[in-house]
């Protein structure tokens, strides 16, 4: 991939929760195309969601550096979400039933490249203002389209 050129690529989140309080576990796996460019050391990744119900359209950018990853949301959703490995981020999160204040404590960060493409691995504590809600890990995959 070069810094001047951006490729089509499939973006893969898969999720796995851990709700503190209820106990319940949630697995989930979304694929969307995208567009991915590296400029310098960051690598950019542009994507959309559309919410199934009404149709909205949310614009998603990632940031992957060596030992970050920021995640932008922009539309009928809004936030910025920052992991790194040891730190403790908070956002606002804004979403058509009300805005959420969270904290993320990222606990694990690693990316690789594999037969799969980028693997950017994540585990991390999402907590609201009261306190803890999930122990949650992310798998998010970046391949060729």
């Amino acid at each position: 991939m070069s810094g001047s050129r951006a490729d089509n690529i499939k973006i893969i989140f898969k999720t796995f929760r851990h709700d503190t309080e209820t106990y319940e576990d949630e697995k989930t796996e979304e694929e969307y195309e995208g567009v991915m460019k590296k400029i310098g050391d960051i690598t950019y990744v542009m994507y959309e969601e559309t919410d199934p119900d009404d149709k909205k359209v949310t614009k998603n950018l990632l940031k992957i550096s060596r030992d970050r990853l920021e995640r932008e949301c922009s539309g009928e959703k809004k936030s910025v979400m920052v992991f790194k490995a040891g730190s403790e981020t908070r956002t606002s999160y804004k979403t058509p039933y009300g805005m959420f204040h969270l904290r993320f404590t990222t606990t694990y960060m690693d990316i690789a490249e594999n037969d799969l493409g980028t693997v950017v691995s994540l585990e991390y504590m999402m907590s609201y203002e009261n306190g803890p809600v999930a122990d949650c890990r992310m798998e998010i995959i970046l391949k060729q389209s």
